[in-house]
This record gives C-alpha cells, sequence and structure tokens, in this order.
C-alpha cells in the first residue's frame, strides 16, 4: 500500500463526487460508462459513480487506498471534504457551481451524491452485496493484464506529480486493454510527462473534456492501450 499517498488522499482530497460530475470530467456520460464491456475507476475515492453505474447494467470496479480504512472513518473524511466544498460554493468560490445554476442547487446535488455513495459502501463493507470497492493504489494493482475495457484515473503527474505517478500510469495501463482516460487540471505549455509517454511510441489523444468545477477546466488525455 502507498501509505503517502493513502495520507495525501485521506488528509485532503476524499471528494463526494457524483456521477454526472465523474462520467463528465472524463469527457464521458454515464450512458457510455454503462455501455464499456469493463470499467475501472482509479482512485475513485467517495464517489458515486461506481453505484449508479452498476444500478444502470454496467460493469465498473473502484480502486482506491482509502477503501482499506474503517468505513466509518473513511466516511467521516468524505463528510468532512463535503462541508468544506459546501461552504466554498455557498461564498461563490470561482462559480465553483457551475453547471448546477446556483450554490444551493451544487450542494444539494453533492450531499445527494454522498448519501448514496455512503449507503451502497457500506452495504457492500458489510458483505449484503457483492463489493465493487477495491483497496488499492494506482501503482500496485490486483488485476491480472488487459482486465478493463476502459480505466478513469486522476492519477497523473500534472496532478499527483513524481515519478510515483509514471509508474501508476504505466501499472493502469497494464491492466486496461483499451483505453486508459486520464483527466487532470492544467493550463500552458503540453505537459511534459504526455510528451514522454509519446516518445516512447505510446498513442495519447488531448482534448478539454468541458467540465468546469471551481474555475477550472477539466483537460482529458486519452492513452490508447492497445
Amino acid at each position: 500500500m502507498d501509505v503517502l499517498y493513502l495520507r495525501v488522499m485521506f488528509d485532503r482530497i476524499i471528494p463526494t463526487h457524483s456521477a454526472l460530475e465523474c462520467a463528465a470530467m472524463y469527457g464521458l456520460t454515464v450512458d457510455d460508462l454503462v455501455d464499456a464491456t469493463s470499467v475501472l475507476d482509479c482512485p475513485s475515492a467517495a464517489s458515486y459513480l461506481i453505484r449508479e453505474t452498476i444500478e444502470r447494467g454496467g460493469s465498473i470496479v473502484g480502486a482506491d487506498p482509502t477503501y482499506s480504512l474503517p468505513p466509518g472513518r473513511l466516511i467521516a473524511a468524505a463528510t468532512r471534504e463535503l462541508e468544506v466544498i459546501a461552504d466554498f460554493a455557498h461564498r461563490g468560490g470561482n462559480n465553483a457551481y457551475r453547471p448546477f445554476g446556483n450554490a444551493a442547487a451544487f450542494v444539494q446535488h453533492r450531499r445527494r451524491a454522498a448519501r448514496l455513495f455512503r449507503e451502497h459502501f457500506l452495504l457492500a463493507a458489510s458483505g449484503r452485496l457483492p463489493s465493487p470497492y477495491v483497496a488499492a493504489s494506482p501503482v500496485s494493482l490486483p488485476f491480472g493484464d488487459d482486465s478493463f475495457s476502459l480505466t478513469l484515473t486522476t492519477y497523473s503527474p500534472s496532478n499527483a506529480g513524481g515519478d510515483q505517478s509514471r509508474a501508476g500510469l504505466r501499472e493502469l495501463a497494464r491492466v486496461t486493454a483499451g483505453e486508459v482516460r486520464v483527466a487532470f487540471f492544467d493550463s500552458g505549455a503540453h505537459p511534459t510527462w504526455i510528451t514522454e509517454l509519446e516518445d516512447e511510441g505510446v498513442s495519447v489523444e488531448t482534448t478539454p473534456s468541458g467540465f468546469e468545477i471551481a474555475g477550472r477546466t477539466s483537460t482529458v488525455a486519452t492513452i490508447h492501450v492497445r
């Protein structure tokens, strides 16, 4: 287990995203995920995406090191982060609530997503339903080669930095036969890590997602693995 990554995720960035937000960040819709053969979301954190995709008939697994935490502790951390985001939205921080129309609608949307994630995660943790939540870091995944047709990740040098995130991308590519979609919030020059992949002969397509949060728009780097 990546202890440093676990600490960063637990202390700072266990987000409570809705399915709509998560899919849009990668330039996709939830329907796209339902139609995919098999999807890996890593790191998936406290996201409602897993539950909605499954309940709509899709096949998806969420992998995140924070799932090794006691369920109550993880839920408490996600709740704290949600309150920080809600306060930021109500104060009008960088139009954080777009495209939901106003801060109240955005916060209501996030609170619903948090509740639905909490219900599903606790049911899975108790063994009352098969768990799609796997405690694993992007740099060490317990899946065989080519296990998924589509992988979604925010684990990139643009977001996390360092050689470890490059190793994580290679590990995510190992378990994928198809596309690895990397969402990152970056501006300016072409990221050097994408150039490095291209120099290695890896096919990478970079496009804006159109998804904006807190005044920042995500870019999607699609790595064509096989």
